[in-house]
């Protein structure tokens, strides 16, 4: 109600009942609480030399509201002035009001408005205490809001100043793996690893990433930390562990890892595939069949449409001398993915195997 107030205000200096507004020591108290409160607004922090902060303005407010009230309850409205003045008055209401009424009904409008004012409000630059109040309106946008998009900028903002969170720096770097900017998450997450240095989510995402970039030292390195941090109930981090660690010399570790996980997600017919691959990479064929077959079975039919599983199962039992499954599914991939010449192969491979058996 505090547009009131200026409203009455108006008013009063139209209609000439301006010297009337302190005529008694209520009048006082509240056009000085008013007159302070907006002068604060302006001067009360010399710090930044600008207008305050958007917000500062609320706390006129209340006894504009207040003023405005007292007065409306007092005030002798003169006729003879015409309907000029009550029209004029009621125009600057409408137009005080209906924006913040149409605000209120609009989120998307009021967030836009207010993102508008506070980019370009002096609180939130870098020269103002490293730009600390990007982290409340961030956190708002993004937690509150689900606006990552508008909280990002927040983020750089606060992160050109070198302060910032881990929790911001780790969104970001994720944000940037989903975008495929593998690099700059790389930077991203490895500041974030900086300084959160027990997080298990962040060094599992980081060893990925160092993965990606083939810098197998340091996604081991972080692959490790990841898995003495977390609670091991993490399927999806325990796989994607599991692969970093499938290089020579860690096998031991990459089993425990997909062994975990299938363990975790029985019921997973990709970590039974998973887990298959695994062992027909170690030259376990027998291990590596009884998982893909589980999977299949997992599957309630999806593998059947999969040429790469279809194509990876019939190579297991072409291993194990399962010839006529194997070449059962070795076509039945070849007509879903008749690009691949090294299925084609397989399949005739199988043939001259069965032809010279018969």
């Amino acid at each position: 109600l505090s547009p009131l107030g200026i409203v009455i205000f108006i008013y009063m200096i139209v209609s000439g009942q301006i010297k009337n507004i302190i005529s008694k020591p209520e009048d006082a108290v509240l056009v000085l609480a008013t007159v302070f409160t907006v002068l604060a607004t302006f001067w009360i922090d010399p710090e930044i030399g600008a207008i305050r902060d958007w917000d500062l303005l609320s706390l006129s407010g209340f006894p504009l509201t207040l003023l405005a009230l007292y007065k409306l309850s007092s005030i002798n409205i003169n006729v003879k002035k015409g309907i000029s003045c009550h029209f004029t008055l009621f125009l600057i209401f409408l137009i005080a009001v209906i924006p913040n009424l149409m605000e209120k009904r609009d989120l998307a409008l009021a967030l836009n408005r207010i993102d508008n004012k506070l980019w370009g409000d002096a609180h939130y630059q870098k020269n103002y205490k490293n730009a600390e109040r990007c982290d409340s309106w961030g956190y708002t946008l993004k937690f509150k809001l689900g606006d990552f998009k508008r909280a990002e900028k927040y983020y750089q903002r606060r992160l050109e100043t070198n302060e910032g969170s881990a929790i911001w720096l780790y969104d970001l770097g994720k944000r940037h793996f989903q975008a495929g900017r593998i690099d700059s998450a790389c930077v991203y997450l490895s500041r974030a690893a900086v300084i959160d240095t027990n997080n298990a989510d962040l060094m599992a995402n980081l060893a990925i990433v160092l993965n990606i970039l083939k810098k197998d030292d340091e996604a081991v390195q972080y692959a490790r930390k990841a898995i003495a941090l977390m609670d091991s109930s993490n399927v999806n981090v325990l796989t994607q562990i599991g692969m970093i660690f499938s290089k020579p010399g860690l096998f031991d570790e990459a089993l425990r890892c997909f062994t975990k996980a299938y363990q975790l997600a029985p019921d997973s017919y990709k970590q039974a595939i998973y887990l298959g691959q695994f062992y027909y990479n170690q030259n376990e064929f027998d291990s590596a069949f009884v998982y893909y077959n589980r999977g299949l079975e997992l599957s309630g039919g999806i593998l059947l449409n999969d040429a790469r599983f279809l194509y990876q199962l019939a190579l297991a039992e072409t291993e194990l001398e399962k010839f006529e499954p194997a070449l059962e599914h070795c076509r039945r991939a070849s007509q879903l993915m008749p690009v691949k010449p090294e299925i084609n192969k397989l399949c005739e491979k199988i043939e001259r195997v069965l032809n010279q058996r018969k």
